[in-house]
């Protein structure tokens, strides 16, 4: 019996040919789809699964709530109280502790080079984070001070494989005046590609009160049994005996698992940018929509094709087939059709599965074919079903009343049939559509954030940045240095650089303004006297910065008007010339006035809104370089760079990056939602073209005699082809009607992540709905004008 049902199967989906191709093709786009994002969104969800005590490691953070109202959450924290917390919770087991050391100049014989990611870490977390030695031993690695481990990349990249283990390099990091030197204990393996950070090097905390007044990351490992309630239940107690109460009625402390720090953590100075579950849910719900359309397809054109085999179907049951016979052909055709697709889709992924998924970590892809085989298993065995299904609800109906000579089988089969595949239709446009309109918009939001980044439109401009103090303090030396060459535009110093997270606040005073009890803090940013001409912000009031001169008594700030406006003022001219003065280290600040307001402008995304800023000259806090370059000299400007910083600073490797590429790498999320969402924007058309060229096919069929007779008593071409295509223009603009709201509800969800966004036009939608009509016109337009043209008689003969 199976034999003669595969053979039954296989000579139907050969005699309808052209209806399989188009499944076939609608299905395997589908399954493409659907398992490229499957495996991004495994890679996602993977991450720091796979650490011995994963399960048990949550980060510790405070939430902080300031008096002026500006509140914050920070990843790290800075307190000294942290280090009593394994001595106070029973529930903790061990305690690993990060300080975050910037961007290290190393100097190893002849090899010099720049290493990010070099944290000084307590002797605990090599045992939470499960550190693997290739070289060292893991007991000793980073007891005492001044011992440093060394990431196996690093050791191959830089040292030729050569065993670094007691040799001795040296470092100098953001605060030094001076190469250090260190012994390297050990080599560990590389962090996997799926960790939320990823150390270069690690380097000894001499002692866990060495950095305790530092801002450190803080990593509880937690007793087995125990949970974050233990804690943070009982944190109250420990706070009264060991925080003061001004700091206790601020904080509020939080601890976050580690496995959720990637996909649902967007905390201030994060160790290195996350990712976002939004994008999971996002790509996620897009993946099953193309394989639900591409299986929609299928469905209506089955459903329909019954009418073909409306014999064939009826002759069975004279012969006494029961339904259940007659449903396993249904599905027989359907799983072949089903595996062909899933054959086609490995084929499509194995070779070209680098361009389709560049996103994803080399050798990932290698250890997931149990997945991949799992989940084209479940998408056979599911899809088929879905399918074959429908078509058994077409017959049950004709199936149990049947008496052979009073059944009409065609007309059950056409009122059961035209209500599901009018709904199928509009829901499959309905989807289309929202994709449509998102992938739009989705654009439009890329374009717009860096369209509005600051400099955009500029010539070129050079970042040299998280520079070493060693650097910074030549800092006018390379200014005048460099702008000696015509094609250096300019030069200027910041403390953070544009893009970057901007949260270095401090208190301050001024005249004739009424602190009260409730001191106010701004935002601060140390630039160069040129900074704001650099970027052509306008002064609103007053006037630039003078020249620097560090023999000045008095010093001068700029505010920008969301500070004007944080202060209590309306008119900018009411804060000129007021003294003013930041409150911080003694000697740092002489104090002096206010010669300035600035337009608004965004110094880091717009994801994060406007703060109150004052900008004045300290170059102590240049950790930053910008140099504007003539775009029609790039490489001759970055030569002429790299010969001057060579000249000025000969044990420190040039390592330079494009603004452009800075801020490509901060809105890295959106880039690459818009160009995914764009690809499945037009996949979805794709397969909804598919699915009404099948459609409009097997309609025409149908009606070919009435398209004759239309034809001999004098209907037009044109008449037949609107009489054609109204039935399929009225569920397309019903889709439109149902996907505008749908898709103005998500947006408007979507833009809660952002400060400042791209405003969501009408034309969205317009465009949107026009290109669903378009398609539909164009596809089944192409198929009536075909029959249309057919000559009346040949078409009633035969019939």
């Amino acid at each position: 019996m199976l034999p003669y049902l595969f053979k039954y199967a296989i000579r139907n989906l050969r005699i309808n040919w052209s209806y399989t191709l188009i499944n076939f093709v609608g299905v395997t786009i589908g399954i493409v789809s659907l398992m490229v994002i499957g495996l991004w969104i495994g890679h996602e969800l993977s991450y720091d699964q796979d650490g011995k005590y994963s399960d048990r490691i949550y980060r510790f953070t405070i939430e902080r709530h300031q008096p002026d109202g500006v509140d914050s959450h920070v990843a790290r924290t800075y307190s000294k109280w942290i280090e009593l917390l394994p001595d106070n919770f029973a529930a903790i087991e061990k305690m690993a502790r990060l300080w975050n050391m910037g961007k290290i100049s190393v100097k190893a014989g002849e090899e010099k080079f720049d290493a990010r990611q070099v944290y000084m870490v307590n002797p605990d977390f090599l045992t939470l984070f499960d550190i693997k030695l290739i070289a060292g031993k893991s007991e000793k690695a980073l007891t005492g001070s001044q011992k440093i481990m060394v990431a196996q990349s690093i050791a191959d990249r830089y040292f030729k494989g050569r065993d670094m283990v007691g040799k001795t390099v040296e470092m100098t990091g953001t605060w030094d005046k001076h190469f250090i030197h260190y012994e390297v204990t050990g080599i560990f393996r590389d962090f996997p590609e799926n960790a939320h950070f990823h150390p270069q090097m690690l380097v000894s905390m001499a002692t866990d009160s060495v950095y305790n007044d530092a801002w450190t990351y803080n990593y509880l490992l937690l007793r087995e049994g125990n949970s974050a309630n233990n804690i943070l239940d009982h944190f109250s107690t420990f706070a009264n005996e060991h925080i003061t109460s001004q700091e206790r009625s601020t904080i509020t402390p939080h601890l976050q698992r580690l496995t959720d720090i990637h996909l649902r953590s967007d905390k201030e100075r994060e160790l290195e940018k996350n990712g976002d579950i939004k994008f999971v849910y996002f790509f996620g719900a897009a993946g099953f929509i193309a394989l639900g359309l591409a299986l929609i397809n299928a469905i209506n054109l089955s459903q329909a094709l019954l009418i073909k085999r409306k014999r064939a179907l009826a002759i069975s049951k004279v012969f006494g087939a029961r339904l259940g016979f007659i449903f396993a052909g249904f599905f027989i055709e359907s799983l072949l059709l089903l595996t062909a697709a899933s054959f086609a889709a490995l084929v499509i992924l194995n070779y070209n599965l680098p361009r389709l998924i560049d996103f994803l970590p080399s050798g990932y892809i290698e250890g997931q074919s149990l997945f991949v085989g799992v989940g084209l298993l479940v998408i056979i065995v599911a899809g088929s079903l879905l399918i074959s299904l429908p078509q058994l609800m077409v017959l049950v109906k004709p199936f149990t009343n049947f008496h052979p000579g009073k059944i009409n089988l065609v007309t059950l089969m056409q009122t059961r049939r035209s209500g599901s595949k009018r709904l199928l239709v509009i829901g499959q446009f309905t989807a289309s559509i929202v994709l449509i309109i998102c992938a739009l918009y989705f654009t439009k939001q890329r374009n717009y954030l860096l369209d509005h980044r600051l400099g955009a439109g500029s010539d070129p401009v050079v970042l040299l940045g998280s520079l070493n103090s060693q650097v910074k303090d030549r800092y006018f030396q390379f200014k005048n240095q460099a702008e000696q060459n015509r094609s250096i535009l300019s030069v200027t110093g910041t403390m953070q650089a544009p893009s970057e997270e901007f949260l270095d606040a401090m208190h301050f005073t001024m005249s004739d303004y009424p602190q009260g009890e409730t001191p106010k803090g701004l935002f601060v940013s140390p630039v160069d006297a040129n900074f704001l001409d650099f970027y052509n912000l306008p002064i609103i009031a007053g006037r630039n910065f003078a020249p620097y001169n560090r023999e000045n008594p008095k010093e001068e700030y700029v505010v920008n008007e969301t500070a004007l406006k944080f202060l209590g003022f309306n008119d900018p001219m009411e804060v000129i010339g007021r003294q003013f003065k930041p409150e911080f280290s003694a000697g740092i600040f002489k104090g002096g006035t206010i010669v300035g307001v600035v337009k608004d402008f965004c110094f880091s995304t717009m994801k994060d809104e406007i703060h109150p800023f004052v900008f004045f000259q300290q170059p102590i806090w240049y950790w930053n370089f910008l140099v504007k370059i003539d775009r029609n000299h790039t490489d001759e400007s970055v030569r002429y760079l790299k010969t001057v910083w060579n000249t000025i600073y000969p044990d420190y490797v040039f390592d330079f990056t494009f603004m452009d590429q800075t801020y490509n790498q901060a809105y890295k999320q959106e880039i690459a939602m818009a160009r995914i969402s764009n690809y499945f924007m037009v996949l979805t058309l794709i397969i909804a073209m598919l699915g009404l060229y099948g459609l409009a096919s097997i309609t025409i069929e149908q009606r070919v005699r009435e398209i004759g007779i239309r034809k001999v008593i004098g209907a037009a071409s044109l008449d037949i082809v609107l009489l054609l295509n109204r039935d399929f223009t009225l569920w397309v603009v019903s889709s439109v009607v149902i996907a505008i709201p749908v898709a103005w509800y998500l947006l408007d969800r979507w833009n809660e992540n952002y400060a400042y966004h791209a405003p969501v036009s009408w034309w969205i939608f317009g465009c949107a709905g026009a290109a669903a009509l378009f398609v539909s016109w164009l596809t089944t337009s192409y198929r009536t004008i075909r029959a249309s043209r057919k000559n009346p008689i040949d078409v009633l003969r035969e019939e």
